[in-house]
C-alpha cells in the first residue's frame, strides 16, 4: 500500500506565494484553505476549511457545491456560509470586486433571509481605500483594502437596526481575502455586539 503524500503550507514569514504559483494552486482539485475566526470579545477561536471539489472552465468549486467562485475569486454562489460574519453578511458578489483601484466605490443592496443573526436588508457601500505591498504570513503580497459601511434592518415581532463595519484585505495574487475584520453596532434592541475576525491561516494540497 502506498500512501499519498500530502503537503502543507503554513503561515510562515518570507514564504513566497506569488501570481504563477497561485493561479495552478487554486485551480486544482484537493487543495483546502484553512481559515481562522477569532471572536474578539470573547478570544474564542475555531477553524474552517474550504475545500476544492471541482474546477471547470470559469467556476471553482468548494465544500460540495456550497460555494462556488468565479477563477477571478469573485463570488458566485454561497449555499453554506462557515465562516463568520464574512460569510453570514456577505455581499452576493464577496466583500471585493476584482480589478479596482483605490479611491473606487460602489454602492448596493441585498436581502438575506436565512435565519441567521445576519439576517435583514442590507444597504451598504465599499470602497477600496489601499493598495500596498504588505508583509504576510504567506511572503510579501500586493493587498487591496476595501472598507464597508453596512445599514441593516431587520423585521420581526419588532424591527431592529444595525450598523457592520468591515475591512477585508483581498491579495490579486491569491485571488481571495487573506484576513477579514468585522464589527456589528447595535442601533437598537434586540441585537447583540459582535467583533471578529478571518484570517487564511494555512494551505493544504493532498
Amino acid at each position: 500500500c502506498r500512501c499519498k503524500a500530502k503537503s502543507v503550507v503554513r503561515a510562515a514569514p518570507r514564504q513566497p506565494y506569488g501570481r504563477h504559483a497561485s493561479s495552478r494552486l487554486f485551480c486544482q482539485r484537493e487543495v483546502q484553505l484553512v481559515y481562522r475566526v477569532t471572536d474578539k470579545l470573547t478570544g474564542l477561536t475555531r477553524d474552517v476549511i474550504y475545500s476544492v471539489d471541482r474546477v471547470d472552465a470559469e467556476r471553482i468549486h468548494l465544500n460540495q457545491g456550497g460555494r462556488v467562485e468565479a477563477k477571478d475569486g469573485s463570488l458566485l454562489s454561497l449555499q453554506t456560509p462557515i465562516a463568520g460574519e464574512m460569510d453570514a453578511c456577505s455581499p452576493p458578489t464577496c466583500w471585493i470586486k476584482p480589478g479596482q483601484t483605490p479611491g473606487a466605490a460602489w454602492p448596493g443592496t441585498y436581502r438575506k433571509c436565512e435565519a441567521s443573526s445576519c439576517s435583514g436588508d442590507f444597504d451598504f457601500e465599499l470602497r477600496v481605500v489601499s493598495d500596498d505591498l504588505t508583509p504576510t504570513s504567506f511572503g510579501d503580497l500586493t493587498l487591496q483594502r476595501v472598507d464597508s459601511k453596512v445599514r441593516v434592518q431587520r423585521a420581526g415581532r419588532y424591527t431592529s437596526f444595525f450598523r457592520l463595519d468591515s475591512r477585508a484585505w483581498w491579495s490579486p495574487d491569491l485571488r481571495r481575502i487573506v484576513r477579514f475584520e468585522s464589527e456589528v453596532v447595535p442601533l437598537s434592541t434586540g441585537v447583540t455586539r459582535s467583533q471578529e475576525s478571518v484570517e487564511l491561516v494555512e494551505i493544504r494540497r493532498d
